[in-house]
């Protein structure tokens, strides 16, 4: 019998609860022996939204894609990743990959990244792009920006879920 569960939930004043303790008791009293599990805590952080996902793929990957004369929108997904994925992410264990020996992040994704992280990677790419990838006459290529409350908006769910785990609002935690 193949159990799993994958719920959220808080730790209050030291204690695990989790949003639906019912459902997590309902499969545990479906098993008869007596078996060996493994479980992980994480601490919850806003993801990046659909609409950050919608303006990656539909404004920064084809801009990127025409100027720099590249195959196909997956290809310039994989070139972005190597040149501008955070190393510091990497070394820290929250993403997978590694750096080559020419300095390329390889084998990262950018579905790992926290919402302050993937918008951290599209800015890189945006100032990298007006200042080095030129055209004939000199005009470094222009990525019009995402939503500018962006951050805002990611700080808003991130104070929603400290909220929620009965955590300090984060602006109060330095």
């Amino acid at each position: 019998m193949s159990l799993i569960y994958a719920g959220a939930g808080a730790i209050e004043r030291g204690q695990l609860t989790l949003y639906d303790q019912r459902e997590m008791d309902a499969i545990i009293r479906k098993v008869r022996e007596d078996i060996a599990v493994e479980f992980t805590v994480e601490k919850l952080y806003p993801t990046r939204t659909h609409q950050a996902n919608k303006y990656y793929w539909s404004v920064v990957i084809p801009r990127v894609k025409e100027r720099l004369g590249l195959v196909t929108r997956h290809v310039t997904h994989e070139v972005l990743k190597a040149q501008f994925m955070d190393p510091r992410l990497l070394r820290t264990g929250k993403i997978k990959g590694y750096v080559s020996e020419h300095g390329l992040m390889l084998g990262t994704s950018t579905r790992d990244l926290d919402s302050f992280e993937f918008f951290d990677y599209l800015e890189r790419i945006c100032e990298h792009a007006a200042e080095y990838w030129k055209d004939a006459t000199g005009m470094g290529l222009y990525i019009p920006p995402p939503d500018p409350l962006w951050r805002e908006h990611a700080l808003a769910e991130l104070a929603r879920l400290h909220l929620r785990a009965g955590e300090v609002p984060f602006d109060e935690v330095e």
